[in-house]
């Protein structure tokens, strides 16, 4: 049953793989104004005709062609916000920094670049809907992400069944255009894990990512195991030959607990630590770094010596 008033649920065609929804504020606010929400719901106009007939009826795409193959992924990639004037191993951006879009790849002089997709909403809207050039784009790339649409726990169940949707039709395509890419799962109901469970055995990526950015702001966090462990069930019930990397983990004590959640000693980690600290003039593990350093070449210390 919904939690709001809506009459729509019941009669929903995609209740097998929905599961129940989470819930949004029109279960709060009396005064809703469900029409103008940015969120997608089954009351949205036109919501339930496009999931039919532009949305592949919510079905999960699966590439028809083989994966290209991926680069030896480091143990540590290091997400940075800004082109640097050291060049390190590995660095990873969005596809826009500091408002120039779509930046060469010689634009930065480090050995390997990755483009990840943990950005903005609004920004992954506009990629979904030019993403054909982004994919044009890409190839220049060693790694590339597919997008991280978002699966807020508090937004409406079909939200976050479209999101999945455009999770899996951005990998197939992208590794039908030959791109280097890193499927990313996320999840919200246990029908999601069950999901990624079957669809992970049926394609076989090399390789996934799984975020734990921005949740819970402790290590023993709720919030922030009960996620985890979600991607662990996931990830005992796939091959292990698959590489993971999980992203938002920046410190030891977490990447301790990811490994012993998971059971796998073989995982890799994208975070911003690195640079974000470098900007404080501080290296990676809060120490205070010399003042006759720059930033990015505390920056670059970092990345050389960090440790999880």
């Amino acid at each position: 049953m919904p939690l709001c008033d809506t009459k729509l649920c019941p009669i929903c065609p995609h209740n097998e793989k929905c599961g129940g929804c989470p819930g949004c504020d029109r279960v709060y606010i009396k005064e809703h104004t469900c029409q103008k929400c940015l969120f997608t719901c089954v009351d949205k106009p036109g919501a339930l005709s496009a999931a039919h007939y532009e949305w592949n009826q919510l079905e999960w795409k699966r590439p028809t062609l083989p994966h290209s193959g991926l680069p030896t992924i480091p143990l540590i990639i290091h997400t940075i916000g800004s082109l640097m004037e050291e060049s390190v191993e590995w660095e990873a951006w969005i596809p826009r920094i500091y408002k120039i879009r779509r930046p060469p790849r010689s634009a930065s002089r480090s050995k390997f670049i990755a483009l990840h997709g943990y950005s903005p909403d609004s920004y992954l809207a506009a990629l979904w809907a030019e993403r054909q050039e982004y994919w044009d784009y890409y190839q220049q790339f060693d790694l590339v992400f597919t997008p991280n649409f978002s699966i807020y726990d508090n937004a409406p169940r079909l939200e976050q069944l479209v999101n999945f949707y455009r999770t899996t039709q951005c990998y197939a395509e992208m590794v039908d255009a030959g791109l280097p890419v890193v499927l990313d799962v996320a999840w919200g109901h246990q029908t999601d894990i069950d999901r990624w469970i079957d669809y992970i055995n049926s394609v076989h990526p090399p390789s996934i990512s799984m975020s734990l950015q921005g949740i819970g702001s402790v290590k023993s966090s709720k919030d922030w195991v009960m996620v985890a462990m979600g991607y662990a069930l996931i990830l005992k019930n796939i091959p292990e030959d698959i590489e993971v990397i999980f992203v938002g983990v920046g410190s030891k004590s977490r990447a301790k607990m990811a490994r012993e959640l998971t059971g796998r000693n073989d995982l890799h980690f994208m975070n911003t630590s690195a640079y974000m600290q470098s900007r404080y003039g501080r290296l990676w593990n809060g120490k205070k770094s010399d003042d006759s350093l720059t930033r990015d070449q505390i920056f670059k210390l970092s990345a050389e010596g960090m440790l999880l």
